[in-house]
């Protein structure tokens, strides 16, 4: 490789030494998980909601994950107000991009209907600290 191809800029040596490296342009990219891929999540989560391993609200989490396409922050500030399973829909009120409404799948509905709920908890995913269960 030449210099000219390599991504730094010239040498300064005070300072913060990543300064003048040049980061490559960021490509967005969309990548799904193979049907091998979901099988081995599904099994595993089984395996750890059998076992005990895991807490039942993270398994609820990595599932409505995997079943919704919500980003992480939104499964884990889910409130039950936001869930209306009449109507099939989370209503996010403060998502990344603004208050949306993500359609569910049978699945997610059976899933959000079979979740334990906790008195006076507002939260979907419950933890075990004293601010969240």
């Amino acid at each position: 490789m030449r210099r000219s191809e390599l991504p730094l800029q010239p040498a300064n040596t005070e300072g913060n030494p990543r300064k003048h490296i040049k980061k490559y342009p960021e490509e967005k990219r969309e990548r799904f998980l193979s049907g091998a891929e979901l099988r081995r999540i599904g099994e595993v989560l089984r395996e750890m909601e059998a076992e005990g391993i895991e807490l039942p609200s993270a398994i609820l989490a990595a599932r409505l994950l995997i079943l919704t396409g919500c980003r992480l922050n939104e499964i884990m500030t889910l409130q039950w107000a936001h869930v209306d399973l009449a109507e099939r829909v989370l209503r996010l009120p403060d998502s990344k991009s603004g208050a949306k409404i993500v359609h569910l799948g049978q699945p997610a509905v059976e899933l959000l209907r079979d979740a334990q709920r906790i008195d006076g908890n507002p939260w979907v995913i419950t933890g075990n600290s004293a601010r969240r269960s």
